[in-house]
């Protein structure tokens, strides 16, 4: 432990004392040490105690949001799966957009298909469970926007009477004459979100 400790090798130090069954210890190493090896060595031996809330805070300490993300789907932590899968790979957004899907929770599948670059997953899913609210926020979070994917929102907005929604989308899509025109023809007020 000595010339761990000289040597500043703070991940072996929490894998020893991890084997030695000192968690304490291993825990204020690893807190102090702030490295993410140690937290990564920690989080496993939590794991492995089935200490789940630990170990995906440690993971996700240690910067392996896979593995945290993992570990929420598994015990259905959904709060935390949403919330770790926002900071994740595209590969991890889009498998918890799926698990999300496959627990019927369809705003929050949505929601991460089009965080992960699916948004035409996202745009399915609000139109067939008909999500309205957020079918402007995937309108326009594309950098460059399909046109045909905003023609085809902005109809099924006006379809629905939602003229106001439909405007924001077509200024988010910077198609204003479009927008004014729709503003004109239905008597949308002009808000504050619309200016």
């Amino acid at each position: 432990i000595k010339y761990y400790q000289m040597a500043q090798d703070y991940a072996s130090l929490v894998r020893l004392h991890c084997f030695q069954e000192d968690i304490k210890t291993a825990r204020d190493t690893a807190l102090t040490s702030n490295d993410p090896a140690a937290f990564y060595h920690l989080a496993r031996k939590y794991e492995s105690n089935n200490e789940i809330r630990e170990a995906i805070m440690f993971y996700q300490k240690a910067q392996r949001l896979h593995h945290a993300v993992r570990l929420a789907r598994e015990n259905q932590f959904d709060s935390e799966v949403m919330n770790l899968s926002l900071q994740s790979s595209k590969q991890v957004i889009l498998q918890s957009a799926q698990y999300f899907e496959d627990k019927n929770n369809m705003k929050n599948a949505a929601t991460l298909y089009d965080k992960g670059g699916n948004t035409k997953r996202a745009v399915e899913i609000c139109k067939k469970y008909n999500i309205e609210e957020l079918i402007n926020t995937f309108t326009g979070s594309a950098e460059e926007p399909d046109p045909s994917n905003i023609a085809e929102n902005v109809k099924w907005l006006k379809d629905r009477g939602r003229f106001d929604q439909a405007v924001i989308a077509l200024i988010k899509a910077k198609e204003y004459l479009e927008a004014l025109q729709i503003c004109e023809e239905n008597n949308v007020k002009i808000t504050e979100e619309i200016a």
